[in-house]
């Protein structure tokens, strides 16, 4: 990320560049706790670039973000500008005599992308909110130009009181989730829904020299609205956090499905072990 701005106490924040956006800086981020697993059903880094930075739900390049909270209230605003990405390939043939040449394109063109997102909050412990995100975008990746445009709104909120932290994320993506993903013949697919839902509870000054431990657990569930596809896990985790150093497990349940509805005949069952440290 790269972006530059302003903020002030009347007129919110203006920031230019390459950065998150509403989608995730007001929604999405709620249910982003868990260490190693989660995300996938957020739609933030689902689509057509790793960091969703081409289609604006992750972290949106050429992007102008304002923000600006009245009394309990918050609103974001989001626009990304064009970006040329396509790509073509001349190959010269001679066919009956005569040279011609095929071309084949690749790539995405993207005309624009917005955003707009409300998040209620009444007071620091409790956050509800949503965010409707829109991008014009031309899909070269089939030799053609196609339709590329997604449509994706995405629900969600927390509550912390004391030293507990539970919340829950909600959304419909349309032509946004790569049909890998979900196991579908369709390079990204028409219909797809997604939740996200954790819960973690953290045990501070019980270890000497820690800030906290945490337990938590939550599940992530990413489904095709038009076939048995999912993509879907129930987790399990414990933290250690001290000053800059982290230290995690997660214990991940696969519950995914095949587009017949079939499980997949490997375990897909995981433990995963994270160490981290923040210089």
């Amino acid at each position: 990320m790269l972006y530059a701005g302003a903020a002030h106490e009347k007129w919110g924040s203006f920031t230019v560049g390459k950065q998150y956006g509403p989608w995730y800086d007001m929604v999405a981020v709620n249910t982003d706790w868990f260490w190693i697993n989660g995300g996938e059903a957020s739609g933030t880094f689902e689509g057509r670039s790793g960091d969703g930075g081409l289609h604006g739900t992750g972290r949106p390049d050429n992007s102008l973000y304002w923000k600006k909270s009245f009394d309990d209230v918050t609103v974001g605003l989001l626009y990304q500008l064009g970006h040329d990405g396509q790509h073509s390939n001349e190959t010269s043939l001679f066919e009956d005599g005569v040279f011609t040449t095929e071309t084949e394109y690749s790539g995405y063109e993207r005309d624009y992308s917005y955003e707009a997102a409300l998040n209620w909050h009444p007071n620091e412990d409790f956050t509800v909110g949503g965010v409707f995100h829109h991008t014009e975008l031309s899909d070269y990746e089939s030799g053609n130009s196609e339709n590329g445009d997604i449509d994706a709104w995405l629900l969600g909120g927390h509550w912390s009181p004391g030293n507990w932290y539970i919340a829950l994320v909600g959304g419909e993506y349309r032509n946004h989730i790569a049909g890998s993903t979900l196991d579908s013949s369709e390079t990204f697919v028409d219909k797809a829904r997604g939740a996200e839902f954790v819960v973690n509870y953290k045990f501070k000054e019980v270890i000497w020299g820690d800030d906290s431990v945490e337990l938590y657990g939550g599940l992530n569930h990413l489904e095709d609205a038009d076939s048995e596809a999912r993509y879907a896990y129930q987790i399990l985790g414990a933290a250690w956090r001290v000053k800059d150093l982290t230290l995690a497990t997660e214990y991940r349940f696969d519950n995914s499905r095949q587009s017949d509805g079939s499980e997949y005949s490997a375990d897909r069952d995981q433990l995963m072990f994270l160490a981290r440290y923040d210089f």
